[in-house]
């Protein structure tokens, strides 16, 4: 377990105790602990947006009712409440307790029916997706890529980039979308942005093709893995990676272009799972160099298990 010392201790005997925190906020101004009667946060990290969270509420519940209304100050409405998920782990053998937060979200609806409220969030990069730019916008001269997502992303949200290297962006310019020209910077660097629980996104450098783990748990006797969900899916694993940039020579082929196979095991391209090609292409690649880099990150970063 991912925490205090303290707490794979009273894992092994059997003995924690897990309590959900769901808290609503609106700008810096705490609203209230929300009643929930059950929901689920999930991330994905092959979505835009890769936070989101369902609850279920019940409408009437400590001598308030819950469903929002039109009342643009209540914890449930949608006017810009976030949503605060944090998990509580304690331990009825020494008293101790551990809190994690799980993720920070924005209320994007909510809807009554009959004695219960459901609620979705999403995760702050929403915010990124629907502040759209206005217009055009072009690179400034002699920006890099890390200047380049801090302008990219509205002032309400942070930006974390930590253990890259720093290069100068070519002369592009950016359409409407931030999240998508924050994605195509990502990519490119490359360094696969994450959301951190404080209104951050965080571009970090990619994981090693065998990370280190943080924690190492065991089931069977002995172990610590009481049960393990597991699914598998053919969508969004590709075993070719085709990057390019975008100028091309006088026969329309493009200058800069690299592919990577994946060779070895059951996923390999010459074996039974089939060739599964994934395309990416950007002005920002500009060397071959960059474009190596960044088809062995999104090759990599397809075939990990999640």
């Amino acid at each position: 377990m991912i925490g205090p010392d303290w707490l794979d201790e009273t894992a092994l005997a059997g003995a924690l105790t897990w309590q959900p925190t769901v808290s609503s906020w609106y700008g810096g101004q705490w609203l209230a602990d929300i009643p929930v009667e059950s929901g689920q946060v999930t991330w994905s990290t092959r979505s835009e947006v890769p936070g989101v969270l369902n609850l279920t509420v019940p409408r009437l519940s400590a001598g308030r009712d819950w469903s929002p209304g039109r009342d643009e100050t209540h914890p449930l409405a949608r006017m810009g409440q976030e949503l605060v998920v944090t998990l509580t782990v304690g331990s009825p053998v020494s008293g101790r307790s551990w809190a994690r937060r799980l993720g920070r979200l924005l209320i994007v609806s909510t809807e009554t029916v009959g004695g219960t409220v459901r609620v979705l969030a999403r995760s702050l990069t929403q915010r990124l997706e629907d502040d759209r730019l206005t217009g055009p916008m072009p690179i400034r001269a002699g920006a890099t890529f890390a200047s380049e997502a801090r302008r990219i992303i509205p002032p309400r949200l942070g930006l974390i980039a930590t253990g890259l290297t720093d290069r100068p962006a070519p002369q592009i310019t950016w359409g409407e979308s931030r999240i998508e020209a924050l994605q195509e910077i990502a990519r490119a660097w490359p360094a696969p942005p994450r959301e951190t629980s404080e209104r951050q996104i965080a571009l970090l450098p990619p994981l090693p093709t065998t990370p280190t783990p943080v924690v190492v748990l065991r089931d069977g006797e002995g172990g610590t893995v009481v049960g393990a969900p597991r699914t598998s899916t053919r969508e969004g694993v590709y075993n070719r990676l085709v990057v390019r940039g975008t100028d091309s020579d006088d026969s329309g082929r493009p200058t800069v272009q690299v592919v990577h196979d994946h060779t070895v095991g059951a996923l390999a391209t010459h074996g039974e799972y089939g060739t599964v090609t994934r395309f990416f292409s950007s002005p920002l690649i500009t060397t071959y160099a960059a474009a190596d880099a960044t088809a062995r990150t999104m090759l990599a970063d397809s075939l990990r298990p999640s």
